[in-house]
């Protein structure tokens, strides 16, 4: 469950079935993340899931969403841009759906952006 701002924004391009396996592969990376800093819940990033050692994303379910802007024609950095935003759309969504666990959520300004920054909350439950 996700406590605040709860407007979801789909993605499209990708079928269904990609879709699942992208939100099964993030609710994996966000549990490893609970469970890796279970003492002191600390709060994540999409990219501290997804990002940095673990990229690129060859092999893996998220590289749907790399490919569906590949054939649109968008650049490299264009490509890494757009596949990243879909993947924060879709872990706001796992987050959302997530009936064992509670997250709250807040905006940074990054770069002169607004990010998602979601932290686990301790004994929360999901229903």
């Amino acid at each position: 469950m996700l406590k605040g701002n709860k407007k979801l924004r789909r993605i499209t391009g990708i079928t269904k079935t990609q879709e699942r396996r992208i939100k099964d592969f993030l609710q994996g990376a966000v549990y490893a993340w609970c469970n890796s800093n279970k003492t002191e819940p600390k709060p994540f990033f999409c990219r501290d899931l997804i990002g940095g050692d673990n990229s690129p994303w060859d092999h893996t379910p998220l590289q749907a969403l790399c490919d569906n802007h590949r054939k649109a024609g968008k650049s490299p950095q264009k490509i890494r841009e757009e596949a990243g935003k879909d993947a924060g759309k879709l872990l706001k969504a796992v987050l959302d759906d997530d009936k064992n666990k509670c997250f709250d959520q807040e905006k940074k300004t990054e770069g002169g952006k607004e990010i998602s920054r979601y932290r686990l909350i301790p004994g929360g439950d999901g229903d």
